[in-house]
């Protein structure tokens, strides 16, 4: 599968490509999650994003950049020309299965 992410780099977008796993402790009981992202799964991700050290930095991506299956283009969603630019990064890998758009919105007071 490959995807097309805009705007992944924390939230949604984060939690929808990468492998979370939780402990919870309830009175002595302790149950822990895991949720396979879609890299943990096989997916070559294209990540487009303002800044690409946020993910770059981040020992978690550290694997799936090794590997091939996460690269970063640094754009802006918001460009037509960014977009197109990443998009061509994209197609290059092959045919797209899923674009995920999950920009955020900044308050503006």
């Amino acid at each position: 599968m490959l995807v097309f992410a805009l705007g992944a780099s924390r939230n949604i977008g984060r939690f929808a490509t990468l492998s979370t796993s939780s402990v919870l402790d309830v009175s002595g009981l302790t149950l822990t999650t895991e949720t396979l992202g879609l890299l943990a799964k096989g997916a070559t991700v294209v990540y487009l994003l303002r800044s690409v050290a946020t993910l770059e930095n981040d020992p978690e991506f550290k694997p799936h950049i090794d590997s091939g299956k996460a690269k970063f283009i640094k754009g802006n969603a918001m460009s037509y020309d960014d977009v197109s630019a990443a998009w061509k990064v994209a197609i290059s890998e092959g045919t797209v299965d899923l674009i995920l758009f999950t920009v955020g919105s900044c308050a503006v007071p």
